[in-house]
């Protein structure tokens, strides 16, 4: 089902290490780096203390809010150096206990102008346990002990595949766009009791010392029920003759709401009124996770659905 519809904006200018026993979270699960109390969950840089590149979270990138994840070379700003490395943090995840299989989604924000031959960010879900096993493609110690800047095969053909594209990795991204694992998570009741890591490795073979890099960031994580399946192909296109936007999307869902905010705000807008399908779902209530970025003039916006 294809849906169309045009929204007005005439009026309105748009422009350390810390680890605690993992608890099971209720959904959807959303991380902006912006409370002390959502990064007890984070492990930062574990056996790289000493690597050029390191994760930080600091207010020199964000989407949303003040803060995100980051890489620094210099422990403030958000750029790389020019010493091959690679780093890793991860989110320590329990997903709710399941009696039957579920399926999940995960998403992020993530920016970043680093080149695709030199530098380079991977997704990996694995069980925590695995991280120290040393005959799995997730152990830790052997991902980040590269000095060659690049992943063995093997744990390249384990990372996540990213959006429909289903690239390996993420690179390149000037602006700040939305991107989902390929595969939804299933989750059985045996997996329901372990503990999950969900870990970001950026991977740098830069050696040129003339280059200072924009690196990786990352923002806005959540992880949502698949039950209720996400919106696919949104697209916006300006319509100069009116200063409207055509937004279209496709669905299963029957209604939905629009949001929006100007890129320099953290406050989202309702957009007055129901966009309504034609097939029998109710109203979804969670944040649906697929953003857009249109521009107006010279002004971006960015657009959700809940």
């Amino acid at each position: 089902m294809k849906l169309l519809y045009k929204v007005f904006f005439a009026a309105i200018a748009l422009t350390a290490q810390i680890q605690v026993q993992a608890q099971a979270s209720d959904l959807p699960y959303e991380c902006g780096f912006e409370e002390n109390e959502d990064l007890s969950a984070w492990v930062l840089n574990a056996g790289t203390q000493t690597a050029t590149d390191q994760w930080i979270i600091g207010t020199d990138a964000h989407s949303e809010g003040k803060r995100s994840l980051y890489i620094s070379s210099d422990g403030q700003f958000a750029q790389y150096g020019s010493n091959p490395n690679a780093v890793a943090a991860y989110l320590r995840y329990k997903f709710p206990t399941e009696t039957t299989q579920k399926t999940y989604d995960i998403s992020f924000d993530w920016k970043g102008g680093c080149d695709t031959t030199d530098s380079k960010l991977y997704v990996m879900v694995c069980l925590e346990s695995e991280l120290t096993d040393k005959s799995s493609p997730c152990y830790l110690n052997g991902i980040v002990s590269t000095t060659s800047g690049r992943l063995s095969s093997e744990t390249q053909q384990h990372t996540a595949p990213l959006d429909e594209s289903r690239t390996s990795f993420l690179c390149g991204g000037s602006r700040w766009q939305n991107v989902s694992l390929s595969n939804e998570i299933k989750i059985n009741s045996a997996l329901s009791s372990e503990t999950f890591a969900i870990v970001f490795i950026w991977v740098n073979n830069n050696k040129d010392t003339t280059i200072v890099g924009s690196s990786i960031a990352i923002d806005n994580i959540q992880i949502s029920s698949a039950t209720i399946k996400k919106p696919w192909n949104m697209t916006v296109i300006p319509q100069c003759e009116d200063s409207s936007m055509l937004v279209s999307w496709e669905s299963v869902l029957r209604e939905f709401e629009l949001q929006y905010r100007p890129v320099e705000s953290s406050n989202w807008r309702r957009f007055t009124g129901t966009i309504d399908g034609t097939d029998g779902f109710t109203r979804a209530h969670r944040l649906l996770s697929d953003w857009v970025t249109g521009k107006l003039g010279q002004k971006q916006n960015l657009l959700r659905m809940i």
